[in-house]
């Protein structure tokens, strides 16, 4: 009888504890939900995780540490590469770049591959996008609607009240070269290099110059025969003009024009830092804070307008990026090297409203932010959808895996726990494996990749390995569109190769 009695307590005690378990689940997940709130997403391009840590540097960042409590913030979040094009299309779709297979500005989503866009419309929301830029890079074709300028739009704001609105907001005011847009600002730093310009417009004056000197056979071209017949023979303003050719011109203007596009801006940047100073290093590093300090005085003044119009308490706020940017680090500056910390690791902060702020330490990655959103707006992700919705993992249990992949996936990355694992192909299209090696850090030993430890340990790296390729493996596969791509002359491909594009 008490064997019985034991018997019925315990399966009693396990029914509980289930009861309990999914109860809890079920209630933590209504109270991180937002139903009908519009969706604003922040993506400022190139921002490093410890670019906002508010704990180390907070003067960096003073608007967004001033409020930093009002958000659930993901301290090991990880970009699934290191470029804009292949990070941007990741967040979209929650897949990996190798299953979407879009990996620079010639290559298009599949429009049967669902997408968080999609998503959203078919809920009821109207998709916007800011209208700074014309690059493709953030998919703008999918969206609905285009505004040129939010910051002090109030028609935007209206719209933001009387609609259910996801508002995708991008800000390249990081990229490289590092410099302001702003005329009057000048960099105040004691050991600024001989020679370095004061802004972007100093930066397009040593451009027009570097492109007559030293890429003359550029302006033979009928795109840069025009715009100089336009200047009335003048080439002020040749350089700027390439850029635009290059980067926000139609595709097809693109194509014809993209031969030496991100290497002359390399040449320039080169002319007055020596990478091999530490002083120059030093100097950069400088420029890169200076404009971490404009992006927080951006998102801090789009979330007062929020406020402003009363749409905080009905907005989830989301601060993200598509990759971080390294700065000498591992001998390079930009992010065309590898896939170490420095260029994968970034920030990501979500605002729920009526939700509790809170550090999240788990390993998270860039195909988990749709599903997540989508789940805090009370939207079922697509069953295509590779990510999880990180609200609801178990610290130390779930999320201990992150994955990065760039240039066509010859190069990719894989982090379990402390060790993280990196293999390098050497060729842009081959499918060879003879010619990749391999390095392997511990992380918690060893943060910043210095010591490569993959001869000592062959079982890790083989369980590394294997662990990428299962789970790739088992990833759906897309086909996007590259038509364009296919009609890029070897010479170009190498230029984007070469120069981080892929």
């Amino acid at each position: 009888m008490k064997i019985k009695l034991i018997q019925v307590v315990l399966v009693v005690a396990i029914i509980s504890i289930v009861f309990i378990y999914f109860f809890q689940n079920r209630l933590t997940s209504k109270q991180q939900s937002c139903l009908g709130c519009n969706l604003v997403v922040f993506d400022a391009d190139i921002f490093r995780a410890d670019a906002l840590e508010c704990d180390k540097h907070p003067e960096l960042t003073p608007n967004l540490c001033v409020i930093q409590n009002d958000f659930i913030k993901f301290n090991n979040h990880y970009s699934n590469t290191d470029l804009t094009r292949p990070g941007v299309s990741s967040f979209l779709t929650s897949s990996y770049p190798s299953s979407h297979r879009v990996w620079d500005d010639f290559f298009f989503l599949d429009k049967k591959q669902p997408t968080i866009i999609n998503l959203l419309k078919n809920n009821g929301y109207t998709t916007t996008i800011n209208g700074q830029t014309d690059s493709h890079q953030v998919q703008l074709e999918l969206f609905e609607k285009r505004i040129e300028d939010v910051l002090g739009n109030e028609n935007v704001f209206n719209m933001l009240n009387n609609e259910q609105v996801f508002l995708y907001f991008y800000s390249g005011v990081l990229h490289k070269p590092y410099l302001s847009d702003r005329g009057d600002s000048v960099p105040n730093h004691p050991n600024r290099p001989l020679g370095s310009p004061d802004n972007m417009r100093g930066f397009d004056e040593i451009g027009d110059k570097v492109i007559v000197e030293k890429y003359s056979y550029l302006l033979e071209k009928p795109a840069f025969k025009e715009f100089i017949k336009s200047q009335d023979g003048s080439i002020n303003g040749i350089y700027p003009y390439m850029n635009y050719l290059c980067s926000d011109a139609s595709v097809e203007k693109r194509l014809v024009n993209v031969d030496a596009c991100w290497e002359i801006t390399e040449t320039i940047f080169d002319q007055y830092i020596d990478i091999n100073n530490p002083v120059h290093i030093e100097f950069v590093k400088y420029l890169y804070q200076e404009r971490v300090r404009d992006l927080d005085v951006e998102i801090g003044r789009l979330i007062n307008e929020l406020k402003a119009f009363n749409l905080w308490d009905k907005t989830v706020f989301v601060i993200r990026s598509d990759h971080g940017e390294e700065l000498a680090e591992h001998g390079e500056i930009g992010h065309s090297n590898n896939l170490y910390q420095e260029l994968i690791r970034i920030p990501l902060w979500i605002y729920i409203p009526g939700v509790k702020a809170k550090n999240i330490n788990y390993i998270s990655e860039t195909i988990d932010e749709a599903p997540t959103l989508l789940k805090i707006l009370g939207i079922e992700p697509h069953p295509l959808m590779a990510g999880r919705n990180l609200l609801v993992l178990n610290e130390g249990k779930d999320g201990d895996a992150v994955i990065s992949q760039k240039k066509m996936s010859s190069v990719f990355s894989i982090r379990e726990g402390d060790y993280k694992l990196i293999s390098i192909g050497s060729n842009l299209e081959s499918s060879e494996r003879n010619s990749i090696s391999y390095e392997l850090y511990n992380l918690q030993e060893d943060p910043g990749e210095k010591n490569n430890i993959v001869e000592e340990n062959p079982e890790i790296k083989k369980r590394l390995l294997s662990n990428y390729y299962n789970k790739i493996n088992q990833q759906p596969r897309f086909e996007p569109s590259y038509d364009l791509y296919k009609k890029l002359t070897n010479e170009q491909k190498n230029n984007i190769y070469e120069n981080g594009y892929f």
